[in-house]
């Protein structure tokens, strides 16, 4: 938000559902940062 534009698009994209064993990140954590951001 902070270096981009007032119309600026976001997207959050989450891949790999079949590896759940070998997430850097939890899907709560993710969960969480899309409500943070409003996308939620």
């Amino acid at each position: 938000k902070m270096y981009s534009w007032d119309n600026a698009q976001v997207v959050l994209v989450g891949n790999k559902c079949d590896l759940e064993h070998d997430r850097a990140v939890t899907q709560d954590r993710g969960q969480r940062l899309a409500e943070q951001l409003g996308k939620f």
